[in-house]
Formats: structure tokens, C-alpha cells, sequence
């Protein structure tokens, strides 16, 4: 539920304030409460006090603050090497926030080595795992050529820069086969790095033939980036080198 967290604290806050308010009127004769009822108040106060600081201070995602942190750190467009025997595959991924389904979603596309569109995917749940920044999910996808559909489950494990103190990389697996039927064909091992800002502006709103290039410059020179400050530059050395 969106306002679970949220409702069920401020219902236990609102049980808590009502018992005190009837316990003090109880103490101070402003109602009529015998003294084993006054007890049972006192016991009910304690056990209210204690939910509420646990709720609020030992559970550090009671409102969902420390999965929404993480969220927002591993938002924005990865590269994924997908490491396969004998040779690397390139994969563009866009991660995302959707406020409206409370979901953390993916988005991708798969190239050949040439640097050609050779696949789509997309996941179908996924479940992040804020105290280890693990997200785990469950995609889909087909070729961009036929009508092959492919399915599977992945995880990436994101790991902090030590330079930059953020999350830019990251490590992890996928299979492939069909998981509504159980069937996995393929179990590949992949890292990842945060695209640049001109790879992404590039990966959106470039021409083909530049995307091309670049995805196999990202594929040749992994895991370095292009730090060119807008696209014409990058343009200029991969187009009119």
C-alpha cells in the first residue's frame, strides 16, 4: 500500500495520545478509573512508547527514506558488458522510479558487436535491496529481427566509488530462457557503469550511426567513459576521425 507506513504510525501516534490523555485524566481524578484499570493504561502506554520508537528509530525505512535514497542514487542510464565466452556484449540501461506504481523499473537495449540494435528487454518486477543496493528483477524482451521472446531474472549489486562517493558501477548475472515455463538456457555474468552525460544525450537523441559508434567505443575501451562536453565534439572524433 502507497500510505501504509505512513497511516500505521500516525494511527499508533494517535492510540498513544489517546491513552495518555485518558491515563492523566484517570491520575488526576478527572475520571473515574479504578486502579486496575489505571494499570492496564500504564502497561498499554509502555507497549505504544515502545512500537513508536521502534517504528520510527531502529526501522530506518518506516517511511521508505532509505529505499527512496537508494533509489535516487541508482536512477539515470547504465552501460552493461555482458561478459560471454570468448567475446563482450554491450547494453544500454535505463533505471527509473514510477511514484505511481511504487516500483523501481528497467528498460534496455542490447547491441551486436558491430554496435547494431540486436534486442530490447524490459523488467517485469523488480525488488531493490536497500541496505545492499542490490536490485533484483524479473524481465522480458525479444529481437528487434524476429519474434523470438526471451524471459529471465537478473541482479545487479552496486558498488560506491571511492573516489566520487557515489554509486557508478556495479556487478552482477541474468539468465535467459523462459521463466514462465522454468526453462533457462543461459546464465551470463555482466558489469556495469554509469553512461556519461553525452553517452545518455547520445543514446537518446543521437543519429544511428553515432550510437553505433559509440557502443562500440564503450565496448573496445570498457570501462573508461567519454568525457567529451557535448555531443558534436563526440561527434567529430568518432564520425570524422
Amino acid at each position: 500500500m502507497k500510505y501504509g507506513r505512513p497511516v500505521l504510525f500516525y494511527s499508533v501516534l494517535a492510540i498513544f495520545v489517546a491513552t495518555a490523555v485518558v491515563a492523566l485524566l484517570g491520575i488526576t481524578g478527572g475520571l473515574n478509573i479504578s486502579d486496575k484499570y489505571l494499570d492496564v493504561l500504564f502497561t498499554a502506554l509502555i507497549i505504544e512508547l515502545v512500537a513508536a520508537v521502534i517504528g520510527l528509530f531502529k526501522s530506518t525505512d518506516w517511511f521508505g527514506q532509505s529505499n527512496m535514497n537508494t533509489i535516487k542514487e541508482i536512477e539515470g542510464d547504465w552501460w552493461q558488458l555482458i561478459l560471454k565466452e570468448g567475446e563482450k556484449a554491450i547494453g544500454f540501461v535505463h533505471i527509473f522510479y514510477v511514484e505511481s506504481e511504487q516500483q523501481v523499473k528497467l528498460e534496455g537495449q542490447a547491441f551486436t558487436d558491430e554496435g547494431l540494435r540486436w534486442a530490447r528487454f524490459w523488467s517485469i518486477a523488480a525488488a531493490l535491496n536497500s541496505t545492499k543496493d542490490d536490485l533484483y528483477y524479473f524481465w522480458q524482451g525479444d529481437h528487434t529481427q524476429s519474434d523470438e521472446d526471451f524471459s529471465g531474472i537478473g541482479l545487479i549489486r552496486f558498488t560506491l566509488s571511492d573516489e566520487l562517493i557515489k554509486v557508478d558501477s556495479g556487478t552482477g548475472w541474468f539468465t535467459k530462457g523462459d521463466i514462465f515455463r522454468a526453462d533457462v538456457t543461459e546464465r551470463k555474468k555482466v558489469e556495469y557503469r554509469r553512461a556519461s552525460a553525452v553517452e545518455s544525450e547520445t543514446m537518446k537523441v543521437g543519429s544511428p550511426d553515432l550510437q553505433q559508434q559509440l557502443v562500440s567505443k564503450v565496448r573496445s575501451k570498457w570501462p573508461s567513459a567519454c568525457h567529451q562536453s557535448s555531443m558534436e565534439e563526440l561527434s567529430k572524433e568518432l564520425l570524422h576521425s
